[in-house]
Parts: C-alpha cells; structure tokens; sequence
C-alpha cells in the first residue's frame, strides 16, 4: 500500500528515495478518532485542505484508520506526544510567496 501525505499541496510518497535507496520520508498516522478526536480535529486543520465537492475544511472520515502525514510538516521531523511541544501538531506548510522564519526553530530549541 503506497502511503501519501495528506497535508494540503503535499505530494511526498514512501517511494520517494534518496541516492542510497531509503526512503526521504517518515510518515505517521494521524491520532486516532477514539482517543484522541481533538488532537485529530487539529491535524486536520494544519492540514489546510478543502473537500473538493462540498468546499468545507477536510477533515479525513473516522472510519479511515490509515490517514498519514509526512515528516517534512514536523521541525524535528516526527510528531511529539507532549503537547506543549511545537511538533504535537504539523506545522511546517509551504505558502506560496512566504519566506519561513527561524522562529519555530527557536521554539523547540526553547521546549
């Protein structure tokens, strides 16, 4: 089963390989809809996707348990399980036009 981020504009894929042959990417479940609906909800959310027929926020059905997120949207490049760390959330997204800051770097330095 070929494993695809769900980030927005994302396109990284688990079969996407460096010179050496591994893989350039992590990828990570999204929390689970029992246990943890809020942290989902916010996944979702940093996501930033639209559902292409009703034009609202995506947010991936509960019934889907093998949604993923890459490690290029976490600053250490995986997800924390401290929620005051800045990756208990995904937060690096590219927008278009905008030049990233070092300021998430600060914050983990600071966590």
């Amino acid at each position: 089963m070929v494993k695809w981020c769900s980030a927005g504009t994302c396109r990284n894929h688990h079969s996407m390989t460096d010179s050496d042959g591994k893989s350039k990417f992590s990828f990570f479940k999204f929390p689970s809809h029992e246990k943890q609906p809020g942290r989902r909800a916010q996944w979702a959310r940093a996501c930033a996707r639209v559902d292409a027929i009703t034009h609202k926020p995506w947010k991936p059905k509960d019934t889907v348990q093998y949604v993923y997120i890459c490690s290029a949207h976490f600053i250490s490049g995986q997800p924390s399980k401290e929620p005051g760390h800045p990756d208990y959330i995904p937060t690096k997204f590219a927008t278009p036009g905008k030049v990233p800051t070092a300021d998430k770097c600060q914050k983990l330095r600071r966590f």
